[in-house]
């Protein structure tokens, strides 16, 4: 009967740590009342209290409920890694990765990799990033598109390498999403390559996808290089795909319009986007 209760007791303590979300804080000292009671903490509530700490960054404190774990499995790594990725500690989630996992003998999964590599994208590390996919393909790990689309997100400031992973998502049997469409994207229009990133956007249309994001990000990109035909084209092309136009895209659209010499054009773009501010201020 005792054992019944424990266990029951150790279910509604992660359950409720768990639902404590961002309270953070307040989840942790939830998690140290279990002393108290004298309630064993198992391998849920550690992974429970872990997960609060990866959505607020503290991977210090991530880290040293780690290292309490009597066995952690990778969802616990998964976990820590991803409060590492998010509070730039990219150094320490190759760590864990690459020694901790294995002298803990913890098989390396599609989510401890993707994290992994977040977190190099997240302090720019690309070329790191890019390391830690060849490995684990090396290691045949059986990744999925969300590791995919972080290594294109780890890319954004490389677009030529962006597209080289993305090309080999079909290899992979693994399918764009919104998200890849949006990162490609992104790491094109940072690059410049406001071509590849019309033809992205057409890809996109044949396999139904839409994204005001991705139109923003290409619509720029034209702008940049003063392809105002291509800014105005895509513009046609969100009033015929029934996506909403905002204030960023129509003033991107009126700077390549003004490059390309067409102030008629820029003026009535000009308009549209102060209306549209205007009315995003209003719905605020």
């Amino acid at each position: 009967m005792s054992q019944s209760l424990l266990q029951r007791s150790s279910v509604t303590y992660a359950a409720s740590i768990s639902g404590l979300g961002p309270r953070w804080q307040m989840a942790l000292a939830f998690f140290a009342d279990m002393d108290g009671e004298s309630i064993q903490k198992d391998l849920v509530c550690y992974n429970a209290a872990i997960n609060t700490c990866e959505r607020r960054s503290c991977w210090q404190v991530a880290i040293s409920l780690l290292e309490r774990i009597p066995r952690a499995d990778a969802i616990s790594f998964g976990a820590v890694i991803s409060a590492c990725a998010n509070g730039l500690a990219w150094p320490v989630a190759l760590h864990l990765l690459f020694k901790t996992m294995a002298a803990a003998s913890v098989a390396t999964t599609a989510v401890t990799v993707g994290a992994a590599i977040s977190a190099c994208g997240n302090s720019f590390q690309w070329h790191l990033a890019l390391q830690v996919l060849q490995r684990a393909r090396s290691d045949k790990v059986k990744l999925d598109a969300v590791v995919y689309n972080a290594s294109i997100a780890a890319c954004e400031t490389a677009w030529h390498m962006a597209l080289e992973i993305f090309g080999r998502m079909p290899v992979a049997q693994l399918h764009p999403s919104i998200v890849t469409y949006n990162s490609i994207i992104s790491a094109c229009e940072q690059g410049r390559q406001w071509q590849a990133c019309s033809m992205l956007l057409n890809d996109m249309r044949l396999a139904g996808l839409q994204s005001k994001e991705a139109f923003g990000s290409a619509i720029l990109a034209c702008a940049r290089e003063q392809a105002w035909q291509t800014a105005l084209s895509l513009c046609g092309a969100m009033s015929l795909q029934s996506v909403q136009k905002d204030a960023d895209v129509c003033s991107s659209a009126m700077v390549a319009c003004e490059a390309g010499g067409r102030f008629r054009v820029a003026a009535e773009l000009l308009s549209d986007a102060a209306f549209l501010t205007q009315s995003e201020l209003q719905w605020r």
